[in-house]
């Protein structure tokens, strides 16, 4: 191959990686204003699906339906932003009342529906390509439909 020729698909290679590595700079949002949180998430697991509906005025409403039975439990409580939690957009804290559902594997945590009494932090809050979402990862993630 001719030394030219190599040299031109060099330039035209990092000009790709420089504008692939801006588009992603530019389509994840590294902080987030707390309005841009409000509306309704939702996670569909092999055995549960959770809704949470995030609202103005710092409440929230937690609903958790099992597949198997059909069986609704709800949650309501306050929940509060912190920007700067885990490095990428930030923390959601919850109230006493937030139900935990699933471990960290992705099974079900039998007495769920009883409020663990303490203040549930989660880690983190994305917006990545104009999606957002909460969960700390792929087996726990909540998306946002509106």
């Amino acid at each position: 191959m001719n030394a030219d020729v190599r040299k031109t698909n060099n330039y035209f290679l990092y000009l790709l990686i420089i504008n692939i590595l801006s588009l992603l700079h530019c389509s994840c949002n590294t902080h987030l204003e707390q309005s841009e949180l409000y509306g309704t998430y939702v996670g569909d697991y092999d055995i549960v699906t959770i809704k949470l509906i995030l609202y103005r005025d710092n409440t929230y409403l937690q609903e958790v339906t099992l597949k198997a039975t059909k069986k609704a439990d709800y949650a309501k409580g306050h929940w509060n932003y912190k920007p700067d939690g885990c490095g990428i957009s930030g923390e959601i804290w919850f109230d006493e009342n937030y139900l935990l559902v699933l471990d960290g594997f992705g099974r079900l945590i039998p007495d769920y529906a009883n409020p663990k009494k303490r203040t549930i932090g989660i880690e983190c809050v994305e917006k990545l390509f104009g999606s957002f979402y909460i969960g700390d990862g792929e087996i726990i993630r909540l998306n946002k439909i509106r």
